[in-house]
């Protein structure tokens, strides 16, 4: 059972966009003149009372609004305050470190992994099974999401890529400080129609604002390797200490600064700026193969030798943030600022040596509008960020030497060079307007409250490689097998002379840019009757990157059962369609940009390297070129959506508030890759679809109080949250919209399936409870948080090595083709693989935070002890090794406040 929706391909992309930007002007401006005859003697004469103010010596003051309750649960809604930001233990202070309160937020398995505390990279998020790379993340209600190449998301530290684009863009457009944030709101389930763009869930963050109040702010914080406990082997694959997985030494720091001032009687401006930084030790290691005669072993094989090179690298995110608020003729305006920006060292491979950096930019601004226009309120929202990923490397060139193989120089090495600069950039203009009417009567007694909006973006990103990158790959005339190449020059050594150029690899320079607009409409009716309240809205989304016109329904309704507010009973129907990226578009075009020139030579005594007729082609001349082209077929893809069914319940009993919600959510139309050979000339092409599908359940449970538990000096505040959840997905990796579904057959709890039954491979933990409570002791000036988090294992399915038979034999190895009974070939059909499950174990972490601040001559001082995984528990979070969770992390923070 699905909602139904409306697709076609054709229609002006443009003609819905540019009457809902001029309509929204007009609305903003005529209403506005029209009003001016009317309030033009209540301006004069709240003016005279300003002046009055002003003479008489008084301050005068900027309009704010204060926020009730820190902590507001909602079924589908919660929305975290400015004191949970501060009170909460937030380890490296990321948005995601705080979305650990939340049930309906998942983490990946190997997230908080013991070895790897030096990385600054903020954890991925999947709200209801949906994946990470589908959220939508927005700063002042501008969509800021990242979609450069979020669904490759891990490090770069090692392995940039040549044809194609670079890796390490996380979704989230800026790395956020939370101390520059007032609010944080997460909208997992009956989502408004004001939101597009997301299969998961929207998580928005709001910037501090001017609050009548000339304030500053200095703190600096602290983390170092001898305060934390290690749980981490040494790693069996090189890649470990390469990629950042394996950093026991290292020191983090933070610093920061804020303020708040008034420029002028009616202007007032915030401002804040921090930096995060992380040195840590790091090596890779060069496996030489060398002779007995060189090491103590035998000859037979050769053995190995490690040669290690130490690095030292450098970690940084720095932030710069600010509003300027203001009100004209009772209407608020605002403009607000951000720059974030992580740089970061990186080694292009365990082999090529050349070192690089990357950098992640982004800065936006946005321009925003709230006042009385006509018969109802006007939101009026104008942004615009650029979010940029460059990568700056030591080379363009690499190179292979063979006659190096055994030389462990740093100097000489076998393989030297890098991977040479590139760029990936995403510019984007957004403009919001949002109307909601004045109340309109409805049927017995009740009201209509009707809001009309929409959003208009346009997108520009583009992926550069500025100057050409060679490969040189040089091969021995003749092989003298680990230790390089047999003297052929006649100089006595082995060295350059005895080998020959047998691979010249160009990847030329290019630019490719990707344009495409996209508009939304939408409309909403809040509607009470009597007890009643149904939310009925739909939004429409068309790109011009699709061409898809994708029309969601959101429906929900609300009982109050006695009138009180007591006890209310919620229900919903939704669809939420998802993102698109450039990443589609840019594949073929960066894979084409490239040739290669094989070289033979008549004295190698390799016959493959002589000049002979060879797989198809003579070399001719000593050389045979190849080049590329396109790989990519014609992917006609529709947009990645999911409909979700809700039901939910509140109960407030004294200060006690429940929340109770179960959501089922079916993904659909998911894009992953699939391999096919159209021409027949085994030069497979890849073609993006729509293979991709999930269905989740997820119960959660929130407890939390209101009012403040007192207890003799104390007063204390808790939530509680419970979670359920069971995830089917048929994608089985972290290859994103890369991933190729597999369409066989598989044998997994004694019958037949296909990948779609399979639960899903991460970001499934089943069962978990959060406890986050805060004691406070106003007349000591102390604050003691605590987060409990109890997560258990789970369960995956893994393919076993087995195969499965259609006489019901599972065959206990693969090295036969052929079931006992002959009745089944694998030269013919493969034989149904046969997955079994795998058990993660549970953990229970304590998180504890205590902060003392004290005030002196109006000056507040504070110093802050947060210690993660109090209780030091560990459990293995891999799949495949012996890789352990976090253990015990102490952090450290002072500053003053005046």
């Amino acid at each position: 059972m699905t909602i139904a929706s409306i697709t076609h391909r054709a229609g002006p992309a443009w003609a819905a966009p540019v009457f809902l930007l001029f309509g929204s002007l007009l609305l903003a401006a005529g209403p506005t003149f029209a009003e001016e005859a009317d309030s033009d003697a209540e301006n004069a004469a709240e003016e005279e009372q300003e002046e009055e103010k002003s003479a008489s010596g008084e301050t005068p003051t900027i309009p704010i609004e204060v926020e009730a309750k820190e902590l507001r649960v909602q079924p589908g809604h919660t929305k975290y305050g400015e004191e949970v930001l501060r009170d909460m233990p937030l380890g490296d202070g990321h948005l995601s470190d705080l979305l650990r309160l939340n049930p309906a937020v998942d983490f990946a398995r190997e997230s908080n992994l013991s070895g790897n505390s030096a990385t600054l990279r903020p954890d991925e998020i999947s709200i209801h099974g949906q994946p990470f790379y589908q959220n939508l993340f927005l700063i002042d209600g501008i969509d800021t999401t990242n979609d450069l190449n979020p669904a490759a998301a891990e490090d770069i530290w090692a392995n940039p890529q040549i044809v194609r684009p670079n890796s390490g863009s996380s979704p989230q457009g800026y790395f956020i400080d939370m101390n520059l944030l007032k609010s944080i709101e997460v909208f997992d389930s009956n989502v408004p129609a004001e939101h597009g763009g997301f299969t998961g869930g929207v998580v928005a963050a709001e910037l501090k604002s001017y609050e009548g109040e000339n304030r500053y702010s200095l703190r600096f914080g602290m983390k170092r390797d001898e305060w934390e406990k290690f749980h981490a082997i040494e790693p069996s694959n090189t890649n470990d200490y390469f990629n950042a997985k394996h950093t026991p030494d290292y020191l983090k720091r933070n610093y920061g600064l804020s303020m708040q001032q008034a420029l002028t009687e009616d202007l007032g401006l915030t401002l804040s700026a921090s930096r995060r930084s992380s040195s840590f030790a790091q090596r890779y290691e060069k496996t030489i193969s060398l002779r007995g005669e060189l090491v103590s072993c035998p000859r037979n094989p050769p053995c190995k030798l490690s040669a290690w090179r130490e690095l030292t690298y450098e970690d940084k995110i720095d932030n710069v943030m600010g509003r300027l608020d203001t009100t004209w003729r009772d209407h608020k305006v605002g403009l607000s600022f951000r720059f974030a920006r992580r740089r970061h060292d990186g080694l292009t491979a365990t082999t090529y040596d050349g070192a690089f950096e990357k950098d992640h930019d982004g800065y936006g601004l946005t321009g925003d509008f709230d006042g009385r226009v006509g018969p109802g309120q006007l939101e009026l929202k104008l942004g615009f960020d650029n979010l940029a990923d460059e990568l700056d490397s030591d080379s363009n060139v690499f190179t292979y030497h063979e006659y190096a193989e055994a030389n462990t120089a740093d100097e000489d090495p076998m393989y030297q060079g890098a991977y040479g600069d590139s760029k990936q950039e995403q510019v984007r203009v957004t403009l919001k307007p949002k109307w909601t009417m004045d109340p309109l009567p409805a049927p017995f007694g009740g009201e209509h409250r009707i809001s009309l909006g929409g959003e208009m973006r346009y997108t520009n990103s583009f992926y550069e490689r500025p100057t050409d990158v060679t490969f040189f790959q040089y091969f021995c005339l003749q092989d003298n097998g680990n230790l390089g190449c047999i003297d052929k020059d006649g100089d006595g050594v082995n060295g350059p002379g005895d080998e020959f150029l047998y691979r010249v690899h160009n990847y030329y320079a290019g630019k490719v840019d990707l344009h495409y607009g996209e508009w939304a409409f939408y409309v909403e009716d809040r509607m009470r009757v009597e007890d009643f309240q149904f939310n009925i809205g739909l939004r429409a989304d068309r790109n011009s990157f699709l061409e898809n016109l994708d029309v969601a329904p959101r429906l929900s309704a609300e009982w109050d059962v006695f009138g009180d507010d007591s006890t209310v009973l919620i229900a919903g129907a939704n669809r939420y369609y998802g993102r698109s990226f450039m990443r589609m578009q840019l594949n073929d075009a960066i894979y084409g940009w490239q040739d290669r020139t094989i070289y033979c030579n008549d004295n190698a005594t390799t016959s493959s390297h002589k000049c002979t007729y060879r797989n198809g082609a003579w070399f001719t001349n000593g050389q045979r070129f190849t080049g590329f082209s396109n790989r990519t077929g014609i992917s006609n893809l529709d947009t990645p959506y999911s409909d979700e069914w809700m039901v939910g319940w509140t109960q407030v009993a004294g200060p006690i508030q429940t929340q109770l919600q179960f959501v089922r959510r079916e993904g659909r139309d998911g894009i992953s890759r699939k391999y096919e050979d159209q021409d027949g000339d085994d030069d497979s092409e890849y073609y993006y679809t729509n293979d991709g599908r999930s269905s989740t359940d997820s119960a959660t449970l929130s407890v939390t109080n209101e009012t403040p538990l007192k207890l003799g000096p104390t007063e204390t505040t808790f939530t509680l949250a419970l979670n359920y959840k069971d995830t089917d997905n048929n994608n089985q990796s972290d290859d994103g919209y890369d991933e190729q579904i597999e369409e066989e057959l598989i044998y997994y709890k004694g019958r037949l399936i296909t990948f779609d039954d399979l639960p899903a491979w991460d970001y499934n933990i089943p069962f978990g409870t959060r406890l986050f409570w805060t004691t406070k002791v106003p007349s000591w000036d102390l604050t003691w948080s605590n987060f409990v988090n109890w997560r258990r294992g789970g369960t995956i399915a893994r393919d076993s090595g087995l195969d499965y038979c259609p006489d019901g034999e599972i065959k206990k190895t693969r090295s036969s083709d052929r079931c006992s009974d002959g009745s089944y070939n694998r030269s013919t059909a493969p034989l149904p693989d046969v997955y079994q499950d795998f058990d993660f174990k549970s953990i229970v972490t304590l998180d504890t935070k205590l902060q003392w601040a004290p005030s002196y001559a109006g000056k507040t001082f504070f110093v802050k002890v947060e210690v993660n995984n109090l209780f030091d528990k560990k459990i293995n979070v891999s799949r495949t090794a012996t890789t352990y969770s976090r253990g015990r992390v102490f952090w450290l923070e002072v500053g003053i406040d005046f």
